[in-house]
């Protein structure tokens, strides 16, 4: 069989992206901290670039009060959060210098408080931290129980039971029924099997009621108060939304970024200068130009696409997270003329300051629900409706997640028991069986 090469013209349709619009999607999709680091890192690299920030356009201009205001509130904000971002390792480092214990227990103690996960609890076993300190169990052990001895109560444990127990151990006002059903019966304590506690412990339902109701006070995850070091971020709002003369005010948010131009001297023409020397500077002053037109075209889409969102879901400025309407991507690209994958660009990691506090961008977006009116309702609505029910539920008679879906139903609301149970796990609400008080006898979930 004879092969040979041949030339074939063959029609075909391809959608490529110019770089100055790749470069513009990029910087929308940036958050304000995110780009704000990106022009730095651009402006000590581009000698053809001017870069003016805030702070230093204080010095003129009519605005420089209002600027010197927004600088002052920028830095505080930074300053503020560094402060809140201490580490949990860092906290217990400073408990540990300042303990009477021996120098080689503080080791140890160190070592394991550097071993802990988000929630406060050891990552390792004792055996493992003995090994990589050359230390033996027992001194691994007269460590862990100095890190024991730390704020928060708690911090340390290997199991919930034992993080349980280090709170009840420290005070002395804990009911005397504790230990033993933390020790013996934590899993009926989920199922609330009063019943079998109270077989177990030889206690009385108000013994058992009042154990319970302590437990429920103690802190399951001590050191989910402090920050992750590396992993804690700013945010920073895009911009300020509020209602003024019943209409949407957006004012957008420049503290934080600074003012990009090219530099007015050209060096193509200089003297001496060699074509290579030309051609990287043209390079540089075309980087400096695409990086000001992109974060003006940044600026404009995402004004465009807040004050759609505002309009769109102005009832929220006056009745707050609940009016929240269904909205969805494609709607607001119909409202803004641009494409759904440039508004998910806009909305993506943005956040603005609403009078209900900062709120991502995201939460305006929501799915519909059908209703018996032929209208429809957003999801995030219907979350608040249900963290309202389960907080006006009589302590006695908690209401189960089919409870829940028929009062939502006789609303209006066509909504499935499994629904409501996916957004109260959502919302961070416990079940029925978990929510009640203490009753005598074996109980079964019914949410």
């Amino acid at each position: 069989m004879l092969q040979a090469m041949t030339l074939v013209q063959q029609p075909e349709l391809r959608f490529v992206l110019a770089p100055e619009l790749r470069q513009s999607l990029r910087l929308l999709q940036m958050p304000a901290v995110d780009l704000a680091a990106h022009i730095r890192e651009q402006e000590s690299e581009n000698p053809l670039m001017e870069v003016i920030w805030p702070e230093e356009r204080e010095r003129g201009g009519r605005s420089a009060g209002r600027m010197r205001g927004e600088a002052r509130e920028s830095r505080w904000t930074i300053e503020h959060r560094a402060r809140d971002t201490e580490t949990l390792e860092q906290a217990l480092l400073a408990q540990l210098r300042l303990t009477n214990a021996s120098r080689e227990a503080i080791r140890v103690a160190g070592y394991l408080a550097g071993n802990l996960d988000g929630s406060g609890y050891l990552a390792l076993g004792l055996e493992e931290a003995a090994a990589c300190l050359g230390v033996s169990t027992l001194q691994a052990e007269e460590g862990l129980r100095l890190l024991h001895s730390c704020e928060p109560a708690g911090v340390g444990a290997r199991s919930l039971a034992e993080c349980l127990l280090l709170q009840v151990r420290r005070d002395p006002l804990a009911p005397r029924l504790c230990e033993g059903v933390i020790e013996r019966h934590l899993p009926d304590v989920a199922r609330g099997r009063w019943l079998r506690i109270g077989q177990s412990l030889s206690a009385t339902s108000g013994e058992i009621e009042d154990a319970v109701r302590y437990m429920r006070r103690l802190e399951p995850r001590p050191g989910s108060a402090y920050g992750f070091g590396e992993d804690s971020r700013f945010v920073v709002p895009e911009a300020r939304l509020s209602m003024e003369g019943g209409h949407p005010c957006i004012r957008m948010n420049r503290a934080f970024l600074p003012r990009v131009r090219v530099a007015s001297r050209t060096w193509t023409n200089e003297a001496g200068a060699t074509p290579e020397w030309r051609r990287q500077a043209e390079g540089k002053r075309k980087e400096a130009r695409l990086l000001a037109e992109g974060i003006a075209f940044r600026l404009e889409s995402l004004h465009a696409v807040i004050l759609a969102l505002a309009e769109e879901q102005a009832a929220f400025f006056l009745r707050g997270p609940q009016a929240i309407r269904p909205l969805k991507l494609e709607d607001l690209a119909a409202r803004t003329g641009y494409h759904p994958s440039t508004v998910s660009r806009a909305v993506r990691d943005k956040f603005v300051d609403t009078p209900f506090g900062i709120a991502p961008l995201s939460r305006f977006l929501a799915v519909g629900l059908d209703t018996e009116h032929g209208e429809r309702v957003s999801s995030r609505s219907v979350k608040h409706r249900i963290r309202a029910l389960i907080k006006a539920e009589r302590a006695d008679c908690p209401l189960s997640d089919c409870e829940l879906a028929e009062v939502l139903r006789r609303e209006g609301v066509r909504i499935s028991r499994r629904t409501v149970a996916k957004y109260r796990e959502e919302e961070r609400l416990l079940p029925s069986t978990l929510r009640g008080r203490m009753e005598a006898g074996d109980e079964t979930e019914r949410g």
